[in-house]
């Protein structure tokens, strides 16, 4: 249909143009002997004069644009709205944006992409589904299935950011399902830790304690020193497997 229309305005095709005026804010079909062109990333319209200007934040132009062609960049960007898709990044004005699937929510690619962590819509399958990992485990950044605390360890592709991917999973969010609850296997992960940690610290302090009463009183059998020793490991065991079921308070 273009191409009919162009013909019938000017005979040749190529010498139809249909530019936007950026003054009256609407597009100009004009016929002209000599097409102009820009550069890859821009277009051209019209401001008294001819003039480039690159092209809108959701459209691209990968290839040199010439004014007897359209009035547009030529291709629109990737919304990245599949099921369980987010936007891996905004693109450029010669390049669409890139997609990943959303592992905080237990999704993985259908089809492994070229790169690691993210795809490209307009080169290859960005589909997802809904990984299971083993009890225990969830799905990293990198996609694969890994223990919590392993999740604190550096991994190739970066994390998704809350602040950038705004737009809703179009998968419900199940609340009471803590295996993708990224933050909360986070949180734990690290109280893990910080309790391994505090638990070791904890072992020479208690031994130096109980060593020290026993040096103290030779007669720490009469004073009930193998209780106060047997209470001190008892609170050790206590902070590190959080176990405790009486008061540590009976001396």
């Amino acid at each position: 249909m273009a191409a009919l229309k162009a013909k019938a305005l000017c005979n040749v095709s190529d010498r139809y143009h249909c530019l936007t005026d950026a003054n009256k804010i609407r597009n100009i079909e004009a016929c002209r002997n000599n097409p102009q062109f820009d550069a890859p990333g821009y277009k051209i319209q019209i401001v008294g004069s001819l003039e480039g200007v690159q092209c809108a934040s959701d459209r691209y132009q990968p290839f040199i644009f010439w004014t007897n062609g359209s009035y547009l960049c030529k291709f629109e960007k990737s919304l990245c709205h599949g099921e369980g898709e987010v936007r891996f990044s905004l693109g450029t004005t010669t390049e669409d944006r890139a997609c990943r699937c959303d592992y905080t929510n237990g999704y993985d690619f259908v089809v492994s992409p070229n790169h690691t962590c993210f795809c490209m819509p307009t080169e290859e399958d960005c589909s997802c589904f809904m990984r299971q990992c083993p009890s225990g485990f969830v799905l990293s950044p990198d996609y694969d299935c890994a223990p919590v605390h392993k999740l604190l360890e550096k991994s190739r592709c970066p994390l998704i950011s809350t602040v950038d991917n705004t737009q809703p999973s179009t998968q419900p969010k199940d609340e009471g399902d803590q295996n993708h609850n990224y933050q909360n296997v986070l949180v734990r992960g690290r109280s893990l830790i910080l309790t391994i940690v505090v638990s070791i610290l904890l072992v020479p302090v208690l031994l130096i304690i109980g060593i020290g009463f026993f040096i103290a009183f030779p007669l720490g059998k009469l004073i009930g020193i193998n209780h106060i020793l047997s209470v001190c490991f008892e609170y050790m065991c206590c902070i590190q497997f959080s176990s405790c079921k009486k008061s540590l308070l009976q001396v």
